[in-house]
């Protein structure tokens, strides 16, 4: 193990690992304190599944973006970010609907003489 090595307390890796099975093992386990010791390359590789995973890629798309370079994995995000922008969009657009949708509902029942608590569909 280099000099450069970093290291995870065991709460972390265990909260965050279990997801990652098979994605990243430690170089070494300290038996007393359950401190997992990673290259610093393993570590940079931590920090790529980290945040791949916090940005809700899937356990496959991690796995395709492990051997990748950053170029790569910075396009992954761009088009995560374009992905989740349109999924707004789309919620917005139903919320929208939802507002017009119950107004128009309201107001008709209102034009309509229809009593109180009423909705004619």
């Amino acid at each position: 193990m280099s000099a450069k090595s970093a290291f995870l307390s065991e709460k972390t890796s265990n909260a965050e690992g279990k997801r990652w099975i098979g994605l990243l093992a430690p170089a070494r386990v300290d038996e007393w304190t359950g401190y997992r010791y990673y290259e610093e390359e393993q570590a940079m590789l931590f920090v790529r599944i980290k945040n791949l995973q916090q940005a809700d890629f899937s356990i496959e798309e991690i796995k395709s973006l492990l051997g990748r370079n950053d170029d790569n994995v910075l396009a992954a995000f761009e088009r995560k970010v374009e992905e989740q922008e349109q999924k707004l969009a789309k919620i917005r657009k139903i919320q929208k609907s939802y507002l017009e949708e119950t107004m128009e509902m309201r107001n008709k029942g209102a034009r309509d003489g229809i009593d109180e608590g009423m909705i004619m569909i």
